[in-house]
């Protein structure tokens, strides 16, 4: 069975923080300046958008955006 990238990425559910719609390359690149790499870093730490001046309302969204994709993830892996 293949396990590159894409399917640790999904078992483990590690995506990065680029895959991100709703984040700037500039807001990308001041986050991975901090240490924060994964999506579920900024659902551990929410605060980190903050400190790169993602306003309240974006904020949501891009949170929204994250726990999408890693809920999806999750429904993927319990409906097989």
């Amino acid at each position: 069975e293949n396990k590159g990238l894409k399917y640790l990425m999904s078992k483990y559910n590690f995506y990065p923080i680029t895959v991100i719609s709703l984040l700037s390359a500039r807001e990308k690149e001041l986050l991975l300046s901090r240490h924060v790499i994964l999506c579920r870093d900024i659902i551990e730490y929410p605060h980190v958008l903050d400190k790169v001046g993602v306003d309240q309302k974006r904020k949501k969204r891009i949170l929204k955006e994250i726990e999408e994709l890693c809920y999806k993830y999750i429904e993927d892996k319990e409906s097989n």
